[in-house]
């Protein structure tokens, strides 16, 4: 299975299935980018069936908006026609506690990825996540490589990216958490309405959850192991100039098995890295910044000490933000690509919600200059309590794109 594009993070337009002589057996996608976000060729057990099975998560129409589909090929009968697609049915249960009337139809598939999660259940598992259009409300599976479902849980608010703790037991997921605004967390007036999370759950084999996680950590089956928010909102709560979770990784320096790489975007550019070990907590000495926010930041000071020489201010940093030159001289400058924080565009759903105006975030549109901040300010912080709670929670009211999912 190629994926021509994904590998360096790129936007996916296609991917092939591809004989070994070179002959292309099937391609999906097609004219636009982001027509593809997962695709993998996998033995499956005998147990389960058997044969190669195709992976892929993509839209079924190229040439024009539709929602992705999550399709599994048996690759001996037909790659044209799936096997099965990983979907909710309308006998599902949908958690909906203001009685608006959610079917399961009403979900479409919104992020995929592969993990062995169940050791006592032949092959591994293929994690999916749903959501309803314009809501925020989100159902992750964990389904057998046959369709069978082994776990369940619900999600107020959709995930991006997901990375499995192998000896943690722990699956790991970033996204936003939409219960409520951050106004009524005690933020008032940031741009963007709900916090960016990443949190960690330990699948059950054989539960399905049919209520949502709790951001309180516990070991009830509504409770995660750990959940963290990206902080402080005054960079994270921003459009322009703002901070995002891209993606989760393998760490380069931690135990993979109790610990995950954490790609941050900044401005729908690369930003930095560091990776979270078992317990959510950010391991000392691994972070990584990438060329892209380096030169970003140095040409927005630079930018900055031009206009005071001018008498004009050009720092427009958020109110108790530091503005002054990072000392950066301690940490590794690398371009990341595929294994550094990278651009919005790599993830289909996040590209869609990249509403900001990046020009001129290095000084480049005439306006006062946004400096990039020292990188030791964006940290992990625990979700702040919901201190009002308005009439609806957010999960029965259309957010705006950005707020709904990551």
């Amino acid at each position: 299975m190629r994926d021509p594009g994904y590998e360096d993070w790129r936007p996916c337009r296609e991917a092939r299935l591809v004989a070994f002589n070179g002959r292309t057996l099937r391609a999906w996608g097609g004219l636009g980018p982001h027509n593809v976000g997962f695709a993998q060729l996998l033995d499956r057990p005998r147990a389960l069936g058997g044969g190669k099975v195709a992976i892929v998560f993509h839209r079924a129409d190229s040439t024009r908006y539709t929602p992705y589909e999550l399709c599994i090929y048996d690759t001996r009968v037909s790659l044209y026609n799936p096997e099965w697609m990983a979907k909710l049915r309308d006998d599902d249960p949908v958690p909906d506690p203001h009685g608006r009337g959610y079917k399961g139809r009403e979900f479409n598939a919104y992020f995929a990825d592969t993990a062995d999660i169940f050791p006592e259940h032949p092959g591994i598992e293929l994690v999916a996540a749903f959501v309803r259009s314009g809501y925020s409300q989100c159902v992750i599976h964990i389904y057998d490589l046959r369709g069978d479902v082994l776990y369940e849980i619900w999600h107020d608010g959709g995930v991006g990216s997901c990375y499995w703790m192998q000896d943690a037991k722990q699956l790991v997921f970033t996204g936003v958490n939409a219960e409520v605004d951050w106004e009524d967390r005690g933020y008032p007036g940031l741009e963007r309405a709900h916090p960016w999370v990443i949190f960690a759950i330990q699948p059950r084999y054989g539960e399905r959850v049919h209520a949502p996680l709790r951001a309180e950590p516990g070991d009830g089956p509504c409770d995660p192991a750990w959940y963290k928010c990206l902080w402080p909102p005054e960079w994270t709560g921003r459009l322009r100039g703002g901070f995002s979770f891209h993606s989760t990784t393998r760490p380069f320096k931690a135990d993979p098995g109790r610990a995950v790489g954490v790609n941050l975007n900044w401005n729908q550019r690369r930003g930095f890295g560091f990776e979270v070990d078992e317990h959510g907590e950010e391991i000392p000495g691994t972070r990584v910044i990438s060329d892209d926010y380096r030169r970003a930041r140095n040409a927005a000071l630079t930018a900055a000490s031009d206009a005071a020489t001018h008498g004009a201010s050009g720092n427009t940093n958020p109110s108790g933000a530091p503005s002054g030159d990072a000392d950066l001289a301690g940490d590794i400058s690398v371009d990341r690509g595929s294994a550094g924080a990278a651009s919005a565009e790599t993830n289909p759903v996040v590209a869609g919600l990249a509403d900001t105006d990046s020009a001129g975030a290095a000084g480049g549109d005439g306006h006062d200059t946004l400096i990039p901040p020292d990188p030791a300010v964006i940290t992990l912080h625990d979700l702040p309590p919901i201190i009002r709670r308005g009439p609806q929670s957010a999960a029965t009211q259309p957010s705006a794109p950005h707020a709904a999912v990551p």
